[in-house]
């Protein structure tokens, strides 16, 4: 019965004015809509024309070359406008949703609470490991401090909620989760399309190519993948590279690739559709993802899906999904040397037709729509 389902509360974090922001939370509420009576969603800068949702608090978006201070002032103006929304509504709301970024609501956690409801937070991965300074080269006391701070942030916050839902089991460890482990709840926030990433080139019709697709910070390795082309082409000369990335440090990794004559050797863009990421993990044979720290990436799961081998780095939840040489290849850390390494052994591996296979059965029988709806129907319930 309809009336039988509940009302649900999704609170998000501002998003960030760019193309594609919004498409995690897109996800998020087509996975909830088949379960759910009405769902109320808090959000700056997203629209979604469907009769059971209504989005509230329709504030300016997050820049995204806003300065520490501007960050922190609009964080404390979305729990404070968002908190007052949430009071208005709460009669009609039987459970809420931290989503995309608001962990940190400490506010609008504390209403939820005192008014009853149950409170779940969606653990995309850790917003501290992701601000914890990663170069050792010059004292980073700010950032420390910033870092410090968000673990206290986060740790209260998932003190107080009632479920915690994270996308794999080892990201309980690596987030630091451990210690709530009677709340925590297996569920995906986002689902992988089939009819959209399937494989639309045989993988042996493919080009030599090696790629990266995420955002250009330090955090996701992209500076070490670029060091680790030279030497990947000292080793074969006839392998190509793509990057593939948004917001972050394109600059640093073109200086890198200049600096080893190699720049017209990469294809770099920053501006890439949604709808081409299927087309362009077509084209590759190898996905390379050297992250210092994940929660665990759609593209992963993306890149499996379209018959795309992956090698990444054993962070987060990624070791639940890949299994060294099995359904991908794992790194044993980033270094532009360890990356080398592993590329040039994951284009010889000769069993990569049964990798791409087990890789893409996983998708379908565990990522698909319908897999990840049963799985949040039994959460909500």
């Amino acid at each position: 019965m309809e009336n039988s389902r509940p009302n649900v509360c999704i609170i998000s974090a501002p998003l960030i004015e760019m193309k594609g922001a919004d498409q995690n939370l897109f996800n998020f509420i087509n996975i909830l809509l088949p379960i759910s009576n009405e769902i109320y969603v808090m959000s700056s800068g997203f629209q979604m024309n469907n009769a059971k949702v209504a989005v509230i608090n329709k504030h300016k978006t997050w820049q995204k070359n806003a300065n520490m201070w501007a960050r922190i002032f609009r964080y404390l103006a979305a729990q404070l406008t968002g908190s007052i929304d949430l009071i208005k509504i709460m009669p009609k709301c039987d459970k809420v949703i931290l989503h995309s970024g608001a962990q940190l609501y400490l506010l609008p956690i504390i209403i939820s609470k005192i008014s009853h409801r149950t409170t779940i937070l969606v653990q995309q991965g850790s917003v501290a490991n992701y601000s914890k300074p990663v170069s050792k080269a010059k004292p980073q006391y700010t950032k420390w401090v910033l870092y410090l701070v968000l673990s206290f942030l986060e740790n209260l916050s998932n003190y107080l909620v009632d479920k915690i839902v994270v996308e794999s089991p080892s990201i309980v460890s690596f987030s630091n989760l451990s210690r709530n482990q009677d709340k925590i709840f297996i569920g995906d926030y986002t689902y992988i399309d089939t009819n959209i990433f399937k494989i639309n080139k045989k993988f042996k019709h493919r080009k030599l190519i090696v790629g990266y697709v995420g955002q250009f910070q330090e955090v996701k390795g992209v500076i070490n993948f670029a060091r680790a082309i030279p030497l990947v082409l000292a080793h074969n000369n006839n392998i190509q590279f793509v990057m593939v990335g948004k917001i972050g440090k394109s600059n640093l990794v073109e200086d890198e690739l200049n600096a080893a004559g190699i720049l017209d050797r990469v294809f770099i863009s920053e501006r890439v559709h949604p709808n081409e990421i299927p087309k362009i993990l077509n084209e590759m044979r190898l996905l390379v993802l050297p992250s210092l720290s994940e929660g665990l990436p759609i593209i992963i799961r993306q890149s499996m899906a379209c018959g795309t081998p992956v090698l990444a780095t054993p962070v987060g939840g990624i070791p639940d999904l890949i299994i060294n040489e099995r359904t991908g290849f794992l790194t044993e850390n980033n270094s532009p040397e360890c990356i080398a390494r592993h590329i040039i052994k994951s284009l010889e591996f000769n069993q990569i037709d049964q990798i791409i296979n087990a890789a893409h059965k996983i998708i379908e029988n565990e990522y698909a729509y319908n897999c990840v709806v049963q799985r949040w129907e039994k959460i909500l319930n």
